[in-house]
């Protein structure tokens, strides 16, 4: 049975299960757009990992699995984390937008010496509570912005 948490890597942010096929895409389209982004081919890529070009032509369009040495190599020749090969752009984009609101709630706190009377009252359970409310807001208004640029 599937697990129903939000966290499990098969779900989109909407609970769908994710397909394997739309894995595979995901992966090929984080790889194709890093190494496009560093102004490599393929056959210079798979020269560099040592695969063929048209391993590097498969994997990219999500027809193939890569083996896992193989997509280490590719993240460590492209200089970015495996994870960012593997995940969801947009979701590792809206993560490190959370991570830079929980960072500056944090530094208003410690500048702030008179600060709003509410905020400094809440606990840091209430804090951590609040600030989960609001990124998840933030969620669901990029969900809905990019459901209205289709």
């Amino acid at each position: 049975m599937r697990s129903k948490n939000m966290n499990d890597p098969n779900r989109d942010g909407s609970g769908k299960s994710i397909s394997d096929e739309d894995i595979l895409r995901l992966v090929g389209r984080n790889i194709e757009s890093e190494r496009k982004g560093k102004r490599l081919t393929q056959q210079e890529l798979a020269e560099m990992v040592r695969v063929s070009c048209s391993e590097v032509s498969l994997i990219e369009r999500g027809k193939v699995s890569p083996k896992f040495l193989s997509i280490v190599k590719i993240a460590q020749k492209l200089e970015v984390s495996v994870d960012q090969l593997l995940g969801d752009r947009e979701m590792n984009e809206r993560i490190r937008a959370y991570e830079i609101l929980r960072q500056r709630w944090a530094e208003r706190k410690r500048n702030d010496t008179g600060g709003d009377l509410y905020f400094d009252a809440l606990s840091p359970f209430e804090e951590n509570e609040l600030l989960n409310l609001l990124f998840m807001f933030y969620l669901k208004l990029c969900e809905l912005m990019h459901k209205n640029r289709r």
